[in-house]
């Protein structure tokens, strides 16, 4: 609907109040339209948008996960064979590792690592495997969307497992090297539950992780949530190697870098610009404190946020103790950085020297030191490369 004031014809406006109101339903939905900021003086706020009528456009069909065309493609040397599942992939990739275990330089594209032993370097291979079918997977979702082309520059992070992955499910305790067998083995106990919860019938799906035991309306609902335990991630973007756990999480990360002048939807608290409705109303609830702690005067946005205040400050029980010195944790995160330095293996390698160390807060200290800069991570260093 358009106003006619002084002359001059104006689209109908829609401002970002601090609490989120129901819409009312109407035949169309109402969508913002990129650099349409109404800037003349009669304007009423500067946080208000302009909007307009159009209709929606029609959306891709959703695909599984399962079902995502798969085309890796080895960069090992000249090799460059293809491969349609990740399995036949990985096994390809194990040989490339046995074959040249005796120099145990990684030779993959543009990857400068070296690794300490024959074992890490089938780990390692196995890894750049994993991270070529995420990106494949990113390629496919941006071949399905336009979306903003990415502007960060590739970075590829190859941890090295010394200790492997251990699977924490309740009564297995099963180790392994490659991060393809360790998620393959994830999936075994994920689809050992019904697909569907029916407490009528007591079929319900319970996450049975080390110290959780959160209930799922479905198999799928139950393989998302594992994905924080696991640290397994779904989706690579091509152009930059950052990793998402889900195709949500990719596509808000080329929309928000989206050019300034074309994102339309502002924040009116500190008037910030966001490129889709949705991220404006995450970001809204980082301003309003919901949840307080009935132990303190802290206040919070998230529960998530709360639960982590009240453990790490009011609760004094710490389950996780180290098996070589007295200390105890209140979680296995640290636990598990706690116990690196009881290890002889210097995992940790300076990029710019022969420095060695065995905790990320070590090669911190040493890139202070030494190199007057900060490093949170061995990294492998790569070209840029387009998408």
């Amino acid at each position: 609907m358009e106003n006619v004031e002084g002359g001059i014809k104006r689209k109908s406006r829609l401002a970002v109040f601090e609490h989120v109101v129901e819409k009312e339903k109407k035949p169309k939905h109402k969508r913002f339209r990129p650099n349409r900021l109404d800037l003349d003086d009669s304007s009423p706020s500067e946080s208000e948008l302009v909007i307009d009528d159009d209709a929606t456009e029609p959306r891709n069909p959703l695909i599984r996960l399962s079902e995502e065309p798969l085309n890796l493609i080895c960069e090992w040397d000249s090799c460059k064979e293809s491969f349609e599942s990740w399995e036949s992939f990985n096994n390809h990739l194990r040989a490339h590792a046995l074959e040249t275990a005796d120099t145990l330089k990684c030779r993959w594209t543009n990857c400068k690592s070296e690794i300490l032993t024959s074992s890490l370097h089938v780990q390692h291979l196995s890894y750049h495997g994993y991270l070529t079918k995420l990106k494949n997977i990113g390629q496919n979702v941006l071949c399905r969307n336009a979306l903003p082309k990415c502007t960060q520059r590739e970075e590829n992070v190859n941890p090295v497992r010394p200790n492997g992955y251990t699977c924490e499910w309740e009564d297995c305790s099963n180790n392994f090297l490659t991060v393809f067998e360790f998620y393959t083995h994830m999936e075994l106990h994920i689809k050992n539950n019904p697909r569907v919860s029916n407490e009528a019938l007591n079929e319900t799906i319970v996450c049975a992780w080390d110290g959780c035991n959160t209930k799922y309306s479905s198999q799928y609902k139950l393989a998302e949530h594992v994905r924080t335990h696991t640290k397994e991630r779904i989706v690579a973007c091509p152009t930059c190697c950052t990793l998402f756990s889900n195709k949500t999480k990719f596509n808000d990360h080329r929309k928000r870098q989206l050019a300034t002048n074309l994102q339309s939807y502002q924040c009116s608290q500190c008037l910030k610009l966001f490129p889709s409705e949705r991220l404006l109303r995450d970001h809204m609830r980082a301003h309003i404190n919901h949840y307080k702690c009935n132990m303190c005067d802290m206040t919070c946005p998230k529960p998530s946020i709360l639960a982590k205040h009240i453990r790490f400050k009011h609760v004094k029980f710490k389950p996780y103790k180290c098996t070589h010195c007295p200390k105890a944790f209140i979680d296995k995160q640290n636990l598990d950085t706690h116990l690196k330095t009881h290890s002889s293996v210097k995992s940790m390698k300076c990029e710019q020297c022969d420095f060695r160390c065995r905790t990320k807060i070590g090669l911190d200290n040493h890139y202070i030191r030494a190199h007057a800069r900060l490093s949170s991570w061995i990294r492998v260093p790569l070209l840029q490369t387009k998408v």
